[in-house]
């Protein structure tokens, strides 16, 4: 074990090559507080680590120094979790989003937006399958009721409650006539920090 301290304020332990580059296992605290305890090549977290804030935790896969592979993240503030693919720090590919409140989204992710084919089921055990883009359901979509009964329809967006995109607000999903309900949209720049 070997102790390394870098300019930026970085701090160090673990296994270090000949040239003084992190490989190996190592943890690393950052100058923002941010901690990683995990696998490194080439002075950059690669392989299996987790990376700790103040915020989330994220603990799977790395590549190349950036969150990239499998993951499960656990956002501390809101109680919420992710389980599935992320591309540098963003949800990306297939993967599940569980709020709090038991509402979960299961399907494709892009850029932190839930974008193609998936599955949304309300706290109260109400189901929307179907296409979304950019977090927003689109096209023809199935709306089954907690008794069992479904309805196909177009989704379509309805409108916004108060709070900005950016706070985690809520967009409306048109269920059968006019009952609506909402949708929580997961906070965007949490894992992207």
């Amino acid at each position: 074990m070997s102790k390394k301290k870098f300019p930026s304020g970085e701090e160090y332990l673990g296994d270090l090559s000949k040239e003084g580059l992190r490989v190996g296992k190592g943890s690393c605290k950052f100058a923002d507080g941010a901690v990683y305890e995990g696998e490194w090549k080439d002075d950059k977290m690669c392989g299996q680590g987790k990376f700790i804030t103040d915020d989330f935790t994220y603990e799977g896969e790395f590549k190349d120094g950036s969150r990239t592979g499998q993951a499960t993240v656990v956002f501390l503030k809101s109680g919420s979790v992710y389980v599935g693919e992320c591309v540098e720090g963003q949800r990306s590919g297939a993967g599940t989003y569980t709020w709090k409140s038991g509402a979960k989204y299961d399907g494709s992710w892009l850029n932190n937006t839930r974008h193609g084919l998936g599955l949304y089921s309300f706290p109260d055990g109400t189901l929307y399958s179907g296409d979304f883009r950019n977090g927003l359901p689109l096209g023809k979509g199935k709306v089954t009721l907690p008794d069992g009964s479904s309805k196909e329809r177009c989704s379509r967006r309805v409108g916004r409650l108060p709070n900005s995109p950016s706070r985690g607000s809520r967009w409306n999903l048109l269920r059968s006539g006019s009952a609506r309900f909402n949708m929580p949209v997961p906070a965007m720049s949490v894992l992207s920090a």
